[in-house]
């Protein structure tokens, strides 16, 4: 009998401790409920924290977006008007042949004596290599492969284009290899820059 009433306390207080294990009611350890509560908090704070960062990756990605096109877009126009310009000068400018001193002082004085619109494409075609490094910047913060390779191509091509002019101005605008290497990475500046664009837009 004695045993018998043992073994019921036993498993009554079993049950108790299962239902309330020691230190719950007393407030120092979690009840179920405030476990739930814990869990469903933290998951709250990880879903918050993971859209954060994913809202932050897209404001940037849509200001990398948009420093893209407007670059690009101030390239293009600028190549236009490079190319008019270069046209006009076929036509119409009488370059000064002869020896140019090869420093920077006689290329300003050969640009400056050759008139306005040939000093303006030459200034021109330094500021348009300044405007590929800009593009160059915000592609490789895009996250398509291909916008940051052919920039990479279009910013060479603009290298190629400007070189091949600064040596046909030392050349004493005579050597018309150098005119062509200008003239063919102008095409190929174009060309690819509009596939950049291509490429960004879908």
């Amino acid at each position: 009998m004695l045993k018998r009433k043992l073994r019921e306390k036993h498993v009554s207080f079993t049950a108790i401790a299962l239902h309330d294990p020691p230190g719950r009611s007393q407030g120092w350890l979690p009840s179920a409920h405030s476990e739930q509560d814990f869990t469903k908090s933290a998951s709250l704070r990880a879903f918050a924290f993971y859209y954060r960062v994913r809202s932050r990756r897209e404001q940037v990605e849509k200001q990398s977006s948009r420093g893209l096109m407007l670059s690009i877009g101030a390239v293009l126009a600028l190549l236009t008007i490079q190319g008019l310009s270069g046209d006009f000068m076929n036509l119409f400018v009488s370059f000064p042949f002869g020896a140019v001193s090869q420093s920077m002082g006689g290329m300003a004085q050969a640009l400056e004596e050759s008139g306005f619109i040939t000093a303006y494409h030459g200034i021109a075609g330094a500021l348009l290599v300044v405007l590929a490094v800009v593009a160059l910047v915000y592609s490789f913060k895009y996250k398509a492969t291909s916008v940051r390779v052919l920039s990479v191509l279009a910013l060479l091509a603009t290298v190629a284009a400007v070189a091949g002019g600064a040596l046909f101005l030392l050349s004493g605008f005579s050597n018309n290899a150098y005119s062509a290497l200008m003239g063919y990475g102008y095409v190929f500046t174009y060309a690819l820059y509009f596939l950049v664009l291509y490429f960004a837009r879908s």
